[in-house]
């Protein structure tokens, strides 16, 4: 089994609970990784926006470390 472990930045579009537009803005190094990143922050579980936000889209941008073993 390969150890990797690494971080990526991913930026998305968050809108009403849910993401849009998931980008790899910089790579972990590695497919596999950057791959786990993308689906990570896509199958997540968001909250309801804040009522003051109301439908504005907002453009979030994050790390994501990863580890295998």
């Amino acid at each position: 089994m390969m150890n990797l472990t690494g971080r990526a930045r991913i930026q998305f579009e968050y809108r009403s609970g849910t993401v849009h537009d998931v980008q790899l803005m910089q790579s972990a190094g590695n497919a596999l990784l950057d791959a786990a990143a993308l689906s990570a922050v896509r199958d997540a579980s968001y909250p309801m926006a804040p009522p003051e936000i109301g439908d504005r889209p907002l453009v979030l941008r994050l790390w994501v470390q990863l580890e295998t073993s």
